[in-house]
């Protein structure tokens, strides 16, 4: 059965932390098993968010969707299994996100779209980093603003990479 795992912290979780929403610098950490979902929202400065997910095989895959909007927020999505699905969003300037994806894309014998990144980040000096062990993967980053970097690291065969950069001068 799959787990499903909601995060919404601008709805539920702004709620449970309103004195560290005011400020900024809420930190969540996500550890899931078996085929799981995560869903983060933030805003505001300073935020960090890090998943980290195991066992994604023939009962499920796993599923991350960040969205961050503010300055200097960072994201670790760290997935492990057959199948892994990665989102992140990052609006604002100074930005990190790091994704790291291990598995074959394989589910019994029958190839699925193995792991997959979208990435994109709007704004100054942000940072994205995949690093990815394994096949069938896709990649997408989609950076937009003044000084940006994207870093790719791949073990494996079959993978796909699309990165987009676009100067807002």
């Amino acid at each position: 059965m799959k787990r499903l795992l909601f995060f919404i912290f601008s709805l539920m979780g702004g709620m449970l932390l309103r004195g560290e929403a005011m400020a900024g610098d809420n930190v969540v950490h996500v550890t899931q098993s078996g085929g799981s979902q995560a869903v983060v929202s933030q805003n505001g400065s300073g935020n960090s968010v890090v998943i980290r997910q195991e066992g994604g095989d023939e009962e499920g895959t796993n599923k991350a969707d960040i969205r961050q909007s503010g300055e200097e927020n960072k994201s670790e999505v760290h997935q492990d299994g057959a199948s892994n699905i990665s989102t992140v969003r990052q609006e604002g300037d100074r930005n990190d996100s790091l994704q790291v994806q291990t598995g074959t894309g394989r589910v019994g014998s029958e190839y699925i779209s193995g792991n997959q990144s979208h990435t994109t980040q709007t704004g100054s000096h942000n940072v994205s980093v995949n690093v990815f062990d394994g096949d069938n993967n896709k990649i997408t980053t989609e950076q937009t603003g003044d000084h940006l970097e994207h870093t790719y690291i791949h073990q494996g065969s079959g993978t796909s990479i699309t990165v987009k950069q676009q100067n807002e001068e």
